[in-house]
Protein backbone atom coordinates (compact mmCIF):
# COMPACT_ATOMS: atom_id res chain seq x y z
CA UNK A 1 0.00 0.00 0.00
CA UNK A 2 1.23 3.64 -0.74
CA UNK A 3 0.22 6.99 -0.43
CA UNK A 4 0.67 10.08 -2.65
CA UNK A 5 0.48 13.31 -1.21
CA UNK A 6 0.86 16.34 -4.00
CA UNK A 7 1.03 19.63 -2.99
CA UNK A 8 1.55 23.39 -4.41
CA UNK A 9 3.55 25.15 -2.46
CA UNK A 10 3.66 28.29 -4.49
CA UNK A 11 1.26 30.25 -2.81
CA UNK A 12 2.56 28.88 0.39
CA UNK A 13 6.07 30.11 -0.63
CA UNK A 14 4.69 33.20 -1.84
CA UNK A 15 3.22 34.31 1.18
CA UNK A 16 6.89 33.58 2.73
CA UNK A 17 8.15 35.96 0.64
CA UNK A 18 5.97 38.46 1.47
CA UNK A 19 6.01 38.49 5.42
CA UNK A 20 10.06 37.79 4.86
CA UNK A 21 9.60 41.84 3.15
CA UNK A 22 7.40 42.99 6.07
CA UNK A 23 9.87 41.59 8.78
CA UNK A 24 12.93 43.40 7.48
CA UNK A 25 10.35 46.70 7.09
CA UNK A 26 9.39 46.08 10.61
CA UNK A 27 13.03 45.39 12.22
CA UNK A 28 14.13 49.01 10.43
CA UNK A 29 10.92 50.51 12.38
CA UNK A 30 12.17 49.09 15.37
CA UNK A 31 15.57 49.96 15.31
CA UNK A 32 14.44 53.38 14.72
CA UNK A 33 12.16 53.76 17.33
CA UNK A 34 14.67 52.26 19.84
CA UNK A 35 17.02 55.04 18.43
CA UNK A 36 14.62 57.38 18.61
CA UNK A 37 13.84 56.45 22.37
CA UNK A 38 17.53 56.34 23.11
CA UNK A 39 18.27 59.43 21.36
CA UNK A 40 16.10 61.39 23.48
CA UNK A 41 17.24 59.75 27.00
CA UNK A 42 20.86 60.70 25.76
CA UNK A 43 19.79 64.50 25.24
CA UNK A 44 17.82 64.74 28.39
CA UNK A 45 20.64 63.48 30.09
CA UNK A 46 23.48 65.74 28.58
CA UNK A 47 24.52 68.17 31.09
CA UNK A 48 23.13 72.27 30.63
CA UNK A 49 25.47 74.64 31.21
CA UNK A 50 25.93 76.71 27.73
CA UNK A 51 23.46 74.36 25.96
CA UNK A 52 25.96 73.68 22.92
CA UNK A 53 26.62 69.70 24.19
CA UNK A 54 23.04 68.74 24.45
CA UNK A 55 22.17 70.33 20.74
CA UNK A 56 25.72 68.93 19.62
CA UNK A 57 23.82 65.44 19.39
CA UNK A 58 22.94 64.17 16.05
CA UNK A 59 18.66 64.47 16.10
CA UNK A 60 18.18 62.90 12.85
CA UNK A 61 19.37 59.46 14.35
CA UNK A 62 22.06 59.36 12.29
CA UNK A 63 22.56 57.11 9.14
CA UNK A 64 20.90 53.92 8.86
CA UNK A 65 22.63 51.09 6.67
CA UNK A 66 21.67 47.77 6.33
CA UNK A 67 24.30 44.67 6.40
CA UNK A 68 22.18 41.51 6.38
CA UNK A 69 20.60 40.67 9.60
CA UNK A 70 21.98 43.77 10.96
CA UNK A 71 20.40 47.57 10.78
CA UNK A 72 22.53 49.95 12.76
CA UNK A 73 22.13 53.68 13.45
CA UNK A 74 24.90 55.81 13.71
CA UNK A 75 24.39 58.23 16.56
CA UNK A 76 27.12 61.42 16.91
CA UNK A 77 27.83 65.06 18.73
CA UNK A 78 31.32 66.49 17.51
CA UNK A 79 31.31 68.61 20.15
CA UNK A 80 34.89 68.54 21.18
CA UNK A 81 34.14 68.38 25.17
CA UNK A 82 31.77 65.33 24.99
CA UNK A 83 34.07 62.91 25.96
CA UNK A 84 34.54 64.40 29.16
CA UNK A 85 31.35 64.76 29.77
CA UNK A 86 30.45 60.95 29.41
CA UNK A 87 33.30 60.02 30.96
CA UNK A 88 34.49 62.91 33.45
CA UNK A 89 38.26 63.88 34.28
CA UNK A 90 40.18 63.79 37.53
CA UNK A 91 38.49 66.63 38.23
CA UNK A 92 34.91 66.17 37.10
CA UNK A 93 32.38 63.59 37.20
CA UNK A 94 31.22 61.57 34.63
CA UNK A 95 27.84 62.31 33.51
CA UNK A 96 27.66 58.94 31.35
CA UNK A 97 24.16 59.97 29.64
CA UNK A 98 25.09 57.98 26.48
CA UNK A 99 25.95 54.84 28.75
CA UNK A 100 23.28 55.19 31.26
CA UNK A 101 20.87 55.92 28.24
CA UNK A 102 21.72 52.40 26.47
CA UNK A 103 21.53 50.58 30.03
CA UNK A 104 18.40 51.76 30.33
CA UNK A 105 17.36 51.01 27.01
CA UNK A 106 18.24 47.66 26.76
CA UNK A 107 15.78 47.05 29.83
CA UNK A 108 13.17 48.82 27.38
CA UNK A 109 13.70 46.67 24.36
CA UNK A 110 11.04 43.87 24.72
CA UNK A 111 8.29 47.23 25.31
CA UNK A 112 8.63 48.09 21.61
CA UNK A 113 6.29 46.14 19.96
CA UNK A 114 6.96 44.60 16.39
CA UNK A 115 3.44 44.18 14.97
CA UNK A 116 4.80 42.50 12.36
CA UNK A 117 1.55 40.85 11.69
CA UNK A 118 -0.90 43.12 11.90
Amino acid sequence: MGIRVETDLSQVRNRLERVKGQLVQKRREYVRELARRLMQQIIDRTPVETGRARSGWNQDVGEEEDQGETTRISVTNEVEYINFLEFGTSKMQAAAMVRSSLNQSRREVDSISLNVFE
